[in-house]
Formats: C-alpha cells, structure tokens, sequence
C-alpha cells in the first residue's frame, strides 16, 4: 500500500523551473473547493503541468452534495506546458472544485495555478 504522503506532496525544486511544485502519483489527487460559484459564472483556470493525468472543474451543488458537470481536460506532457481549462457554471451550481489527479502507474507535476471567475 502507498501512503498518502507517497501519492501526493508539494516540496521544492518539483515546480516549473525548479520552483515549489506539486507531484501526484498512482491515483493521488489534490482538490480544491471554492464556494461561492453560481450558474453562468465563467471559469478560466490557468496552470503549468507535465506528466499523464487530468484536471477537473467539478460543477456541484451546496456543500457538494452532487455534481451537476464536469470539465475535464486531459494532460500527457512531457515538458512543463502553460494549459488552460474555460467553462461556465451551469444551472444549480453553488460552488466548483478543482480536482488534479494523475494516472494509476503514473505522476502528474503542477505548478503556477490561477483560477479567474467572472
């Protein structure tokens, strides 16, 4: 069995030029809530990534008791590359979060996150 700790950590020298970076590996995910999102709020999250894996704007309802949509955007790079992932809110949205995970077998590095929400 893989700890916690093995599957996902941020630390220094994992980032974009050698930065504080994020590493997540075998299934590992880190997740983010922001609250406060409602319906036809355009989303446009910025970020640096390599490895094989996903990020995901997950559209939920109050408190996350269910997920109405999903963005999903698939990376498998082997150089840090400037991505982006737009979406807007669909209707019942109440708060979105944001998910990075990576491949089973495999490791997803991230750095330089900015979401805009307008």
């Amino acid at each position: 069995s893989v700890s916690a700790r093995e599957m996902c950590f941020i630390e220094n020298g994992l980032g974009y030029r050698d930065s504080c970076g994020a590493r997540i590996s075998d299934l590992g995910l880190l997740r983010q809530v922001i609250d406060g999102v409602y319906a036809d709020f355009n989303l446009d999250l910025r970020f640096r990534c390599k490895g094989k894996g996903k990020i995901i704007l997950q559209f939920e309802t109050e408190g996350g008791l269910s997920v109405i949509e999903e963005a999903v955007l698939d990376v498998n790079d082997n150089e840090y590359t400037l991505r982006s992932l737009k979406a807007t809110a669909p209707v019942g949205t109440r708060q979105v979060t944001v998910i990075v995970t990576s491949v089973y077998g495999g490791e997803l590095f991230a750095d330089e996150f900015v979401l805009n929400i307008n």
